[in-house]
């Protein structure tokens, strides 16, 4: 088996979990630290130590070709009991539920950003400023072909509060609330809002340009490059996930289960600019 090249067995309906587990596996340096920490002898990190079995087995050089995913579905399951059955799940839900369990310093270190809120009343200026992890940047589709800058640019504009909001010092009802990025950690994923929530469910098939390297002036310094995808094909009700990562640096594989296959990077963002939903972003300097 070559460097990177695993599929993962989908035993019923958990291509959701495939997905996820190749697109959480690319974030490489976050695997190192695992590693370095690894405790066969501790109960309570069990999804972390069959995690960093599936890791050495997709990174190194050895003879697997499939890795059967079901330990990991079983651990997940007992804690969070909609992995129970073979029903196709969301795979966001399962990157949320899978870093949520294993949750050490690690995990937070490298996934989570810090969000800066601040709202100011218009009657007497006085402002609330509150701080908190960001692990997840949702991101609302702006239009039928819109690009990731523009759907960020939306998420950190100026809300405006009317009514819905009060002021606890004076009790207005009027206000503005302002979202910054204080920290970027070295690794942000990006959720594309792809599903509405409402009467029967909608996906939205709006072309999202996302950039192979991504660099704002809110990020300052920082630099990131895209590492891995998550994909989805289909309607609201029901679908296939795949995934795609960078195993060099510009050679990319695009796994589907159990096949994958070399793709070239020229190609991933029109490839992938209608089925991308989720993105992992590595900060350059890593």
């Amino acid at each position: 088996m070559s460097f990177g090249k695993i599929g993962i067995v989908n035993s019923g309906n958990n291509c959701y979990l495939n997905s996820a587990l190749q697109f959480i596996s690319q974030a490489v340096w976050v695997n190192k630290d695992l590693l370095d920490e690894e405790d066969e002898e501790d109960e309570e990190d069990e999804l972390q130590n069959i995690y960093i079995k599936f890791i050495l087995d997709k990174w190194s050089s050895g003879t697997l070709t499939n890795y059967n995913p079901k330990n990991i579905k079983q651990i997940i399951a007992k804690q969070r009991k909609q992995f129970l059955n073979n029903d196709q799940q969301d795979s966001h839900e399962f990157v949320v539920c899978f870093l949520d369990i294993i949750e050490n310093k690690i995990i937070k270190n490298y996934f989570d950003s810090t969000l800066q809120s601040i709202t100011k009343c218009f009657k007497c200026g006085y402002m609330y400023r509150t701080k908190n992890a960001l692990r997840f940047i949702p991101l609302t589709l702006t239009d039928t072909n819109c690009t990731l800058d523009e759907c960020f640019t939306q998420f950190i504009t100026q809300e405006y509060l009317d009514n819905y909001w009060t002021c606890e010092k004076c009790k207005n009802n009027k206000g503005q609330k302002t979202l910054t990025i204080k920290k970027w950690a070295p690794y942000i994923i990006i959720h594309l809002k792809r599903f509405k929530w409402e009467e029967n469910g909608k996906r939205i098939n709006y072309r999202v340009q996302f950039p192979i390297y991504w660099h704002r002036k809110e990020m300052k310094n920082n630099k990131y490059k895209l590492r891995s995808i998550i994909n989805h094909y289909g309607t609201f009700n029901g679908g296939h996930y795949t995934s795609c990562g960078r195993i060099h640096s510009d050679q990319w594989i695009d796994y589907n289960d159990k096949k994958n296959k070399p793709i070239k990077s020229q190609i991933i963002q029109n490839r992938y600019n209608i089925s991308a939903y989720l993105l992992l972003y590595e900060k350059d300097d890593y």
